[in-house]
């Protein structure tokens, strides 16, 4: 993949700057100039991010949201050098013009809220699309989705506590900080995460829009979890005789992410009916997001009058679905 290069600076000669947003493409990766103001000050942002890495993301499976796979989209590998090169940026930038870290944070808020509000309807053409960080940071725009995701990943970036906070046809962002903090908070693991509003302008850490003061919300955790899928198998006699077979099996697994799998296994087991015949575990190199492999494994097994393999995938927190192949009559 390729990195995202940025250069962010101020146009401290230019005040309140309204939001624009341009995009070109240039040598495989796309030119993005972004415009926003903090305070009085107007800013400036060039970003270079390769168009493989926006294609990766466009081009996955995932773009439809649950609770369960939201964390995912704020989580990714393979965007954490361009978040991480932004964040640095901001940092920088903050330092020349003496901003404190209260002041780098909301001007990254001010950066997320000045995209422009457009629904998945309008823009992709779908009922709902979630995007990625990347994506949005390309496109320039977004729903409530797409915003809180991308403001959930750069915070996250800079080492805040973050949270999703999702509630009927809504999503916003939690911050966690400690009482001296006014406005509204959720209480997740006894710490509190003060709401903050990602869609329009000026919203402040604390407060929420009134069509959502009433609404039930539901904290989602930002945790990596592997998502392994055991895919497909096939299965090949090798050798034999009177009392034993050896068996060549061919697995397929993917890691849907977010996070790389580490010190995962394959567990083979032969039954027959409920009596185990033979049962083996094979370990394989770590599985990063978003890679399918294939591993290949031997087992010799007695023989019996019927036999069943199951075939099971799983590493540090996390196991696969399981698969189970066709009764076997190995007299």
């Amino acid at each position: 993949m390729k990195r995202a290069a940025l250069i962010l600076f101020l146009l401290s000669f230019v005040l309140q700057m309204p939001a624009a947003h341009s995009v070109t493409e240039m040598d495989g990766a796309y030119q993005i100039s972004h415009f926003w103001s903090y305070k009085s000050d107007s800013w400036h942002c060039n970003l270079s991010i390769g168009k493989d890495l926006y294609d990766y993301y466009r081009l996955r499976r995932i773009h439809q949201s649950n609770s369960n796979n939201l964390a995912g989209f704020v989580l990714s590998d393979f965007d954490r050098e361009c978040l991480r090169d932004l964040v640095r940026n901001f940092r920088e930038a903050g330092r020349k013009s003496g901003y404190s870290d209260y002041d780098n944070v909301y001007n990254v808020v001010a950066f997320v809220q000045s995209f422009a509000y457009v629904s998945d309807s309008k823009s992709k053409g779908q009922l709902e699309y979630v995007r990625y960080p990347v994506e949005t940071l390309i496109d320039g725009m977004g729903d409530c989705e797409d915003t809180s995701i991308l403001m959930a990943a750069i915070l996250r970036e800079m080492g805040y506590g973050v949270v999703l906070l999702s509630m009927p046809n809504h999503l916003a962002l939690g911050v966690k900080g400690d009482h001296t903090l006014n406005g509204s908070y959720f209480v997740y693991g006894n710490e509190r995460y003060y709401y903050l509003e990602t869609t329009d302008k000026g919203w402040a850490l604390g407060e929420i829009p009134k069509q959502y003061a009433r609404s039930d919300v539901r904290v989602i955790p930002l945790d990596y979890f592997p998502q392994l899928v055991l895919k497909s198998y096939e299965l090949q006699s090798e050798d034999y005789d009177a009392y034993s077979a050896v068996f060549r099996i061919n697995c397929k697994i993917e890691n849907a992410g977010p996070g790389s799998a580490h010190n995962p296994f394959l567990h083979v087991m032969a039954k027959t009916g409920n009596t185990m015949l033979a049962e083996q575990f094979f370990d394989f190199d770590t599985i990063d997001e978003g890679v399918s492999g294939e591993v290949v494994v031997r087992i010799r097994v007695p023989r019996a009058n019927r036999v069943v393999f199951e075939l099971q995938c799983a590493a540090d927190g996390v196991s696969s679905n399981a698969l189970q192949s066709r009764v076997l009559d190995l007299r």
